[in-house]
């Protein structure tokens, strides 16, 4: 007897949320009208229930959406990108020189805090990593050499190696 693995396909972003919460049990709230016949993929994407989550990131990136956790679970908001530093549910996560933290491939936003080491210009170090946060991105320096930076997990994937490399003493 064998097993079919589940897989469904969407173009509309409506659909795509829908066929992912099909595929995961998860459930995605978002205003009735956000979506329209405007956002639509100009290929259909193939979701199965292990890469629904990150398909749906994806697509909902290109229109500028993100995903935000809730305090209800298995429940997650989409909003504007724009918005999200709006939410404090994002997911945080702690890194430093000789700490990296396992951070999701996707396009859904988080909290990274960084600690530098003793002695190093974090304010300079921080401003260098500015032209690449994305564009809702921010980063922010404490005074206690720690850097914030709120942004999508994908770009922050990129700016953590240039950050741990940054992080060094002359």
């Amino acid at each position: 007897m064998s097993l079919k693995a589940r897989a469904n396909t969407c173009k509309r972003l409506m659909d795509c949320v829908s066929e992912a919460t099909a595929l995961t049990g998860l459930k995605y709230i978002y205003p009735e009208k956000m979506f329209n016949d405007k956002h639509e993929l100009n290929v259909e994407m193939i979701l199965n229930k292990s890469d629904a989550g990150k398909v749906l990131s994806e697509a909902l990136a290109v229109f500028d959406f993100v995903i935000i956790p809730t305090n209800v679970s298995k429940v997650f908001k989409i909003i504007p990108a724009n918005e999200l530093l709006d939410h404090p549910n994002l997911p945080t996560f702690q890194a430093s020189k000789s700490k990296t933290p396992a951070i999701p491939k996707t396009q859904d936003p988080i909290h990274l805090i960084y600690q530098t080491q003793k002695g190093i210009n974090s304010e300079a170090l921080s401003k260098s990593l500015h032209p690449l946060v994305s564009r809702f991105g921010r980063i922010i320096n404490l005074k206690s050499g720690a850097i914030i930076i709120i942004d999508r997990a994908s770009s922050i994937l990129k700016i953590l190696p240039i950050l741990q490399a940054g992080d060094s003493r002359p």
